[in-house]
């Protein structure tokens, strides 16, 4: 009797080591940031020639304006209504005069009538002289931004001299277990 008891002892002990416990969660802030040259691209072949993905930034090295697209990093389970949720584009400007960077949010998302699209326009004046730590940005958020849903994408026409820097795409807390 005493070999059973053991045996049946020694499983409980196991099936207790490897039963799941509670470990008391903590919040994190989901903060996905990437330099400009690695999620933008020129918008069409005809703005390759002006655009070069510098390591710093994006950059419209022409002489006309230069569209190009961002496709934001993002993570799909975001906490809606969060005003930190949203799409950030921060800008450097290397030519020796201000510019006004106009983009376009591009915006969806799925709802109980369907797919909405939403395009947000907005714009951003850029002092002279701005480098890779500019406060320089345009943020899509849905608290502070009508339309702007949980997935977006970013469009802007770049002056000469102008670049893109930094996309951030924050998405709320979460909880995660310790």
């Amino acid at each position: 009797m005493g070999t059973i008891h053991t045996g049946a002892l020694a499983c409980v002990a196991l099936a207790a080591m490897l039963a799941p416990t509670q470990a008391p969660a903590r919040a994190a802030f989901l903060d996905m940031k990437a330099q400009g040259p690695g999620v933008c691209q020129a918008a069409l072949p005809a703005f390759e020639g002006q655009v070069r993905k510098r390591p710093l930034a994006l950059q419209n090295e022409g002489t006309a304006i230069a569209f190009v697209s961002c496709a934001v990093p993002q993570f799909t389970a975001a906490e809606l209504n969060d005003p930190d949720f949203g799409v950030t584009v921060t800008f450097v400007n290397s030519s020796a005069t201000a510019a006004t960077i106009n983009c376009t949010g591009v915006s969806f998302s799925y709802g109980a009538g369907g797919l909405t699209i939403a395009y947000i326009p907005k714009s951003v004046a850029v002092p002279a002289g701005t480098q890779i730590d500019s406060p320089y940005a345009l943020k899509w958020d849905e608290i502070n931004t009508p339309g702007a849903g949980p997935y977006t994408t970013v469009s802007c026409a770049l002056p000469p001299g102008t670049g893109v820097a930094a996309v951030r795409s924050a998405n709320g807390l979460v909880l995660i277990p310790d």
